[in-house]
């Protein structure tokens, strides 16, 4: 089911890639250490492209801070 999940982070609309930051911020502790990699990996992707929509860029910073990613990779 993950795979589907991360695919929102590829989504055309931008209230859907910002959702999907904000989901991954509360169910990071659930995932499996492969999937927190992928997701924290998703989320720094989002936040250096995002340069037109200010609040998928906000969201995914949100939840890498609130992960504990500051855009390294965290050891699992």
């Amino acid at each position: 089911m993950f795979p589907l999940v991360l695919k929102l982070a590829e989504d055309p609309v931008p209230n859907i890639r910002f959702n999907f930051a904000k989901l991954i911020e509360a169910i990071y502790s659930k995932l499996t250490p492969q999937n927190q990699s992928k997701a924290e990996d998703a989320l720094q992707r989002m936040s250096e492209r995002e340069q037109i929509d200010f609040d998928v860029k906000y969201y995914a910073e949100k939840a890498l801070k609130a992960i504990g990613s500051d855009g390294d990779k965290m050891l699992h």
